[in-house]
């Protein structure tokens, strides 16, 4: 059984290879958008959204979709759309990678990055949105 595409991207972003620095429930979350005591960090949370159908007749071949939602520190823009920027950079065109037993077959941007405007708090708040085909390792 495959996990939800959410966790595995979580996971790929966390992942000390990527050159960005996320850490699991400190700055990096997955379907949580954290709000108390996190006003002085930049946070990213993975979160899973609607794809295309899969493809008739395969039962292992998936097309779901994510979204990664980038919030910064009130009047921080310029920090959120590099780590926006960063994670576009690093996800879009990923192809041929094993996630926890998933094959990611690719993983590609959907349009540009997005800027949602900010927060009560001031906080810059950016979107990315991102295809993915994947399929069992078996």
């Amino acid at each position: 059984m495959m996990n939800s595409p959410s966790k595995d991207i979580k996971d790929l972003l966390e992942d000390s290879g990527s050159g960005i620095d996320l850490v699991y429930a400190e700055n990096l979350f997955c379907n949580l958008v954290p709000d108390v005591g996190v006003d002085n960090i930049l946070t990213v949370t993975v979160l899973d959204s609607p794809g295309d159908s899969p493809y008739p007749g395969t039962a292992v071949y998936d097309r779901p979709g994510i979204m990664v939602y980038v919030r910064g520190v009130a009047n921080g823009y310029t920090a959120a759309y590099e780590m926006a920027a960063d994670i576009s950079t690093y996800l879009h065109n990923k192809h041929n990678e094993t996630i926890n037993s998933t094959r990611y077959i690719s993983i590609f941007r959907v349009g540009d990055i997005n800027w949602l405007g900010f927060d009560e708090n001031q906080r810059p708040m950016f979107s990315i949105n991102f295809a993915i085909q994947r399929t069992t390792t078996a």
